[in-house]
């Protein structure tokens, strides 16, 4: 047993005739003090029956293990793993009983699961809890008979935003619309942040549409108002869809296309606006069906190219590796960003074809480079679940290692934390195979979905790269700096080879993350992402000890959704 378990010894009635030291620093009392004292006295109320259901079973039963509450004696509430064993000696039966701290383990997980139905940015629900609270709003229009409604809304223009002034400003900006959001609804309406710069509210029991129509007029007119950040005045704008739905329809989904339709129907009327969803609407999506023709001719003729984001030593500022994403080299609409095509090619199955091109792109580059820079670089590729779910997965990945000449193990595949959530057995059996070819795997943007500690364990993951919304806060509260130290020391309990910090703007955070013991990470002080050949460039000659935010890279190719699956997230 660790030192810091608690053991103690019960007789039949649950009496306490021995226990070590260790409880007095778990629940405040001295050891001798509380022999003949009864074990469930301890128990949180609502674990009780639970543990007396333990203790009065069979005494030829096997040891049980359970996780239940203790009281402490200030009235405070401690986790533990609570394993008890039956015995019988001379003096009769009674019981053995340890228990094992899981507190901290707890309110982490309790933290992440927090995070997997709301946005850390902002606070808002996110896309998870949304969709939830939709599902609620239709089964009551069932029993009610009463209208719902969505809203669907982005800013205009929020890409320049983030392009010509950072990250910083552009998340700032986005928690000065979040509260702005919330002020104009009802306080039954709930505001979402569905990922970069889109948002939604879902709003119920609708008995009048001009009410939900006041409402987009105040959401519209109360974010065209000039917003302070950092030292400078933004002037942002939004554009809103909405949609009504009732008992009828069949699924969510219905309503919250006709409420994209209608945001798209808004953009397209000059922004800055509102627009009510109309059957007509659906015309507009042939556009994204000619995109999704063009995305297949783009993939034949190679149209998808790779960039590169350093991934940087903090100590020494040397690149110890690069991060591949993808851009659409359009012939008629110039480069893209993921954010314009990722989703389109997930919901397609092209992502499939498409993060097979810049694997073995990626893959090549980096051969290349360490073979003629001397270099030992590493490179991270993102792969969606959908990839994962792919049969030629594990084949691509052992085809691009072959013709590239990059040593497996200097190869990481990024996923995110939704396809280690337990019960998803298909995406752990494939990781294994994937590791079992010598390349790493590392969890993407770590700590904004919900996995199991436990599972996790149990999976062939590497590393974890930190999200940026933990290093955007930095330094932060309390709260929100000892969150970063938390990830931190789960990674090294379960022994990770690294973790790298996402999205480092500021000197301050680049020395806090050090402080830290973060080695790696990645961000616009370092280095912004650019094309292979003045990502080769920079190899050459190496980052400028002297930091600033980095020069490097094309400004415009500034985006959120940086990611072959994805995600919304900007490095």
């Amino acid at each position: 047993h660790d030192a810091s378990d608690v053991i103690a010894v019960l007789d039949s009635a649950a009496r306490i005739t021995f226990v070590t030291p260790a409880v007095s620093k778990l629940i405040g009392p001295q050891a001798d003090d509380m022999v003949g004292m009864n074990w469930l006295d301890l128990i949180h109320s609502d674990d009780r029956f639970l543990v007396e259901r333990v203790l009065h079973r069979d005494n030829s039963a096997p040891t049980v293990r359970s996780e239940i509450r203790l009281l402490t004696d200030a009235g405070e509430i401690r986790f533990v793993e609570m394993t008890v064993t039956p015995y019988r000696d001379e003096a009769g039966n009674g019981f053995t009983v340890s228990c094992h701290d899981i507190t901290r383990r707890y309110e982490l997980e309790q933290q992440l699961k927090h995070q997997a139905f709301h946005d850390t940015l902002t606070g808002l629900a996110n896309r998870a809890l949304m969709q939830e609270r939709l599902r609620q709003a239709l089964d009551n229009s069932r029993r009610t008979g009463q209208d719902f409604a969505v809203m669907f809304l982005d800013l205009d223009d929020f890409k320049t935003v983030n392009d010509s002034l950072g990250h910083a400003v552009g998340d700032a900006l986005l928690r000065t619309v979040a509260r702005r959001l919330r002020t104009t609804l009802r306080t039954k309406d709930t505001p979402a942040r569905l990922g970069g710069d889109e948002f939604a509210v879902v709003l119920e029991d609708v008995t009048d549409h001009q009410e939900v129509e006041r409402i987009a007029a105040r959401v519209v007119e109360g974010l065209a108002q000039p917003v302070r950040v950092g030292g400078s005045e933004l002037l942002v704008a939004a554009s809103v869809g909405v949609a009504y739905g009732n008992g009828a329809i069949d699924d969510i989904e219905d309503v919250m296309r006709n409420a994209d339709l209608a945001l798209y129907g808004a953009k397209g009327s000059g922004k800055n606006r509102y627009a009510i969803y109309e059957p007509q609407m659906h015309e507009s999506a042939l556009t994204k069906m000619e995109l999704t023709a063009d995305m297949r001719r783009g993939i034949a003729r190679s149209e998808f190219v790779v960039h590169y984001q350093p991934i940087v030593s903090l100590a020494n500022r040397s690149i110890v590796g690069v991060e591949a994403l993808v851009r659409w080299n359009h012939p008629t609409r110039g480069l893209l960003a993921p954010g314009q095509f990722i989703a389109l090619a997930e919901d397609t199955g092209l992502v499939i074809p498409m993060g097979r091109e810049v694997m073995e792109a990626a893959l090549i580059d980096v051969g290349h480079w360490n073979e003629t820079l001397g270099l030992d670089l590493v490179v991270t590729v993102n792969v969606s679940a959908r990839q994962l779910l792919d049969t030629t997965v594990v084949d691509d990945v052992r085809f691009a290692l072959s013709i590239s000449g990059v040593k497996s193990g200097n190869v990481v595949l990024e996923v995110t934390e939704s396809v280690l959530l337990p019960g998803q057995g298909i995406m752990a059996e494939r990781l294994r195979e994937l590791a079992d070819l010598g390349v790493r795997i590392y969890i993407d943007d770590f700590g904004t979905g919900y996995s199991s500690l436990s599972y996790l364990s149990q999976l062939p993951v590497h590393g974890i790269k930190l999200a940026r919304e933990f290093v955007s806060v930095l330094p932060g509260t309390s709260a929100e700096s000892g969150l970063v130290r938390t990830i931190r020391d789960l990674a090294r309990t379960l022994e990770l080879d690294d973790v790298v910090a996402e999205g480092i703007e500021t000197k301050e955070q680049l020395d806090l993350l050090m402080a830290m013991g973060f080695s790696l990470g990645q961000g616009y002080l370092l280095a912004r992402p650019a094309d292979a050949l003045t990502t080769r460039d920079l190899l050459a000659t190496g980052l400028p000890r002297d930091l600033g935010i980095a020069e490097v890279g094309v400004v415009s190719d500034t985006i959120s959704g940086d990611s072959i699956a994805g995600d919304t997230l900007a490095r």
